[in-house]
């Protein structure tokens, strides 16, 4: 069914086409909240949670955006809510610990595809290993924008609806964001680069 049908029919509380529904949006939406809160449990909850909001409020959906872009907007609340209470926890459960102790008042889901041969996999996976940790780094200000820019493959406009910003600040944020990563990426870069270079060397020579 497409997607003013599918709209329509979980309007009238069709439990079939609702099924569907998450059917259709369930592992991608999983993927994006992951990138927000770096939790699998709590991805599992918010998911779940994004699902029940989308059925109890989908007679307020409006035509004149997207579904993918209004359930997105849902979920990015909620994970950005949640990542708010987790880290106030986390500052809260370090100064505990520093306090008792007196000194005073804080598997990776790849972002790149892996190749076929083993060496390359492996790479791949130190590379998607590297990646996750600097997006992880970033404030969610910037980390959201990429993750649905880059990620999602969603346009400006999707982004600033999703984030109830202007298209301006989406772009000033992506591009703050990717330089953000370069720069956290840099050592590994170097090294990367230096292992190319120490790998032709061996290729020239042998070929000598």
């Amino acid at each position: 069914m497409d997607e003013a049908e599918l709209i329509t029919r979980c309007k009238n509380r069709d439990e079939n086409a609702f099924r569907v529904l998450i059917e259709q949006y369930k592992t991608n939406l999983a993927s994006f909240i992951y990138r927000i809160v770096w939790d699998e449990e709590l991805t599992q909850d918010l998911v779940q949670e994004t699902f029940i909001k989308v059925f109890l409020n989908i007679h307020k959906f409006e035509y004149i955006a997207r579904l993918k872009t209004w359930i997105y907007t849902i979920a990015t609340n909620l994970s950005i809510n949640e990542w708010r209470k987790q880290k106030r926890r986390k500052i809260f459960s370090i100064q505990h610990i520093l306090q008792e102790r007196g000194a005073g008042s804080f598997d990776d889901i790849g972002l790149l595809s892996h190749e076929d041969s083993p060496l390359q996999n492996v790479m791949s996976m130190e590379k998607s290993k590297y990646i996750n940790k600097a997006l992880q780094s970033l404030p969610p200000k910037y980390r959201i924008p990429i993750i649905l820019f880059e990620i999602e493959q969603e346009p400006y406009e999707a982004i600033a609806e999703i984030l109830h910003i202007p298209i301006g600040t989406v772009k000033s944020r992506i591009h703050r964001g990717r330089m953000l990563l370069k720069k956290k990426l840099q050592p590994y870069l170097d090294i990367d680069v230096q292992t190319n270079h120490e790998e032709s060397d061996k290729a020239w020579i042998a070929a000598r």
